[in-house]
């Protein structure tokens, strides 16, 4: 890389490219994709991806910090090797005062060479290495040899010698060795392969080097057949080539660096999809990579729709729809999920049998009864699609291994139907917490043993709703339910920006933007206290844009780096549905986003509309 004269460069290693790679995949949680390229290239990190070391050692959790020291390299990362040694010894003397001492024997014997590597530091020295040429193994086989003994002879199955752990206590080593690596064990910095993406292409931008993005016409059909075809302006830039996908510009005409991109909000719509006479649409998701939209209905159909066709037709490629075999229930499909690969799909009905599907075959791999008798009315599949978790009306949340079809776990605690559930990676990917969302007005967040860590209640109704800046869990609050409370959350939706961040929906004139650990960051007020927010999504691809959907038909679209509300969709509802039995307005049950494109779908499930529809709408 050379500055704007030319005059002075620098050279990258292939190493720290690897690097960045590598804590990227870390943070993305592709553990199994960084731990290939660490051992296929040799190339080992530069620091870890978290800063919870300090922590993980003064709580004991020595299994954790050794995971996480032994992706580094040593030498890249500047790290003492005797502060790894003293990691190891800690894990072995800790399992053996917990009674596990066959397999501190077993530990020892594996990391026998890393420890005599460094001989001991002089607070942790015990009494008993007063010979500097005995290895630090031998050592410390001795004191595990002495607890033995004194455990043997003593009716308290507690005591440890008196230098076992050194000349300081157990707690005091912790709290040393955390301290220690806290202060010499580096941290990647969050996001640091995008912001160095982000920072090259406005330097080269700076400099000349990146191709300009040209404005140039695309022709695009309209959705409506009586219009004459029009010319809209677009910039495209390829950020992987480096290459404008566009013909060259016209003489004279203005060109400039690369902007930020501007995510076009839907205002027209697209497509739409007609059901039977007596169905409606009850869910829908799109594939991974947008090709599809699949939509479950009342009447117990899967149907897999053709991005080529607007989303209009069946997909014809999949030899089950070609030849009109169609994935079914025996009841109405309440809700879809698809695993991040887009091989598999699993679907919940409402006598609470969940189904797991290949997209490619169609052949249903699994049928689990999920809740006996109960709507399943979530699902989420693990990111490893190992795993699936299904939320009910009968207030649970429950995890099945998709190998056995067992049930692993059962989060139990809502009041009410649970509405929302998501798997989340936390603390660099290296911890597991579950989300759900319910209609009894809380959030839970759980660990991966199904403990309940936080529940986040949210006031939207009333004089007292809940603001920017102040925690809504609840053993920070007194209860609001006489000023309005906290009605239906029938909304969560998980953000990758901001971090451990989402979007929580009740049914009320508010919505929250708040961490996992209950911080309101922004709230997005709907115009009018006197309407509710029925359904919402994120645009999933920059997460700039919320939709919410109000009870009084319009869909508000709000900033959610600013919280502003950026435009109203006026008659949403009204172009969303067919007209009701009694020419009501139908409220809106669902909404979702295409995963790169502008395109926006909404559909109900009212029973009074004359006909099931899915509309969709486009920039």
């Amino acid at each position: 890389m050379s500055d704007i004269s030319g005059d002075a460069t620098f050279d990258i290693e292939a190493a720290d490219v690897l690097r960045l790679i590598q804590a990227h995949l870390t943070e993305a949680g592709l553990h199994e994709s960084c731990r290939v390229i660490r051992e296929e290239s040799g190339v080992a990190a530069a620091g870890v991806c978290h800063s919870n070391l300090k922590s993980y050692a003064t709580n004991g959790n020595w299994g954790l910090v050794l995971d996480s020291l032994s992706t580094l390299d040593p030498q890249r990362s500047h790290i003492p090797r005797g502060i790894i040694s003293d990691c190891h010894e800690m894990a072995i003397l800790e399992l053996a005062d917990n009674g596990e001492v066959e397999l501190a024997y077993a530990a020892l014997r594996f990391s026998a060479d890393e420890l005599d590597v460094v001989g001991w530091s002089e607070s942790e020295t015990p009494v008993a290495a007063v010979d500097a040429a005995i290895p630090r193994s031998r050592l410390l086989e001795q004191r595990l040899a002495a607890l033995t003994a004194l455990r043997a002879s003593s009716k308290k199955r507690m005591d440890v010698p008196a230098d076992f752990y050194g000349t300081l206590s157990k707690e005091e080593r912790r709290k040393r060795i955390g301290a220690r690596l806290a202060e010499t064990v580096p941290v990647v910095p969050s996001s640091r392969l995008s912001a160095l993406l982000q920072q090259g292409v406005k330097w080269q931008a700076h400099t000349g080097e990146l191709p300009m993005v040209r404005n140039h016409w695309e022709q695009e059909e309209d959705s409506d057949s009586n219009k004459k075809n029009r010319k809209r302006r677009r910039k495209v830039f390829d950020i992987v080539l480096g290459e404008v996908d566009a013909p060259i510009a016209v003489v004279g005409e203005a060109t400039r660096p690369v902007d930020a991109v501007y995510e076009n909000i839907p205002s027209r719509v697209y497509s739409t999809i007609k059901f039977g006479k007596k169905a409606t649409a009850e869910c829908a998701v799109f594939l991974p990579d947008g090709s599809g939209l699949i939509t479950g209905s009342s009447d117990g159909l899967l149907e897999i729709r053709d991005s080529k066709q607007k989303f209009s037709d069946l997909r014809m490629d999949l030899p089950y729809q070609k030849d009109e075999d169609l994935l079914w229930h025996s009841t109405a499909i309440m809700s879809v999920a698809v695993s991040n690969d887009g091989t598999l799909l699993a679907s919940g009905g409402t006598d609470g049998t969940v189904k797991v599907w290949r997209i490619d075959t169609g052949k249903c791999l699994r049928e689990i009864v999920a809740h006996d008798g109960a709507v399943v009315s979530c699902l989420t599949f693990s990111n490893d699609g190992t795993h699936v978790l299904s939320g009910s009306h009968d207030t649970t949340c429950r995890e099945f291994g998709l190998r056995t079809s067992r049930m692993l776990k059962e989060f139990r605690g809502h009041a009410s139907y649970v509405n929302s559930c998501y798997y989340s990676l936390v603390h660099g990917g290296n911890a597991l917490r579950v989300l759900t969302g319910s209609a009894d007005g809380t959030v839970r967040v759980w660990n991966k043993s199904s403990e309940l860590l936080h529940v986040l209640r949210p006031v939207s109704l009333g004089r007292d709703m809940s603001t920017a800046g102040t925690s809504i869990l609840m053993d920070h609050q007194t209860d609001s339910s006489s000023d309005g409370g906290s009605p239906n959350v029938h909304t969560v939706l998980l953000l990758h920006t901001p971090r451990q961040c989402m979007i929580i929906v009740p049914r009320g004139s508010r919505a929250f933007l708040s961490d996992y650990n209950g911080r309101v960051v922004r709230i997005f007020d709907v115009d009018s206290s006197e309407k509710v927010f029925v359904a919402a999504t994120v645009s999933p691809s920059s997460n700039r844009w919320l939709y919410a959907a109000t009870d009084a038909g319009g869909c508000c679209v709000f900033d959610i780096q600013t919280g502003a509300l950026e435009k109203t969709i006026r008659d949403f509802a009204l172009q969303c549905t067919s007209s009701s039995s009694d020419e009501s307005l139908v409220e809106l049950s669902g909404l979702l986003h295409h995963p790169q494109k502008p395109i926006l779908v909404a559909f109900s499930n009212n029973k009074r509309q004359k006909r099931g529809l899915i509309t969709l709408w486009k920039s």
